[in-house]
């Protein structure tokens, strides 16, 4: 079976980020395993929780605009204004990076194949 885990970072120190490599390494004994972030290679090889060599990493573009200062202003302003999670999620995943995704899925799943 074919697995990718999608975060935004996995280098970092964190529940999330320890959790997810510690569930690659289990799934991977028996899977095939890709975990895309917005990492670079070069920050993977520096990270705290190391991954299995059976895990593979797939570097996800980051969008320029959720770089931009004015962006993020104007995200943790709707995030106090707006507490509704439909609204945040477009905010921070938008349909420009959910197209990346699946285009970034469809490609793995042909050359995993």
């Amino acid at each position: 079976m074919k697995i990718c885990i999608w975060l935004g970072t996995i280098s970092d120190i964190g529940g999330v980020q320890r959790l997810c490599t510690l569930l690659a390494d289990e799934l991977a004994k028996e899977n095939e395993v890709t975990i895309a972030s917005f990492d670079t290679p070069e920050k993977l090889a520096n990270a705290v929780y190391k991954l299995d060599k059976r895990v593979k990493f797939v570097e996800f573009p980051k969008n320029k605009v959720s770089s931009n200062i004015f962006y993020r202003i104007m995200r943790r302003i709707l995030f106090k204004l707006i507490r509704n999670d439909k609204y945040l999620e477009r905010i921070d995943f938008s349909k420009f990076m959910r197209k990346r995704l699946v285009i970034l899925l469809i490609k793995e799943n042909t050359t995993l194949s």
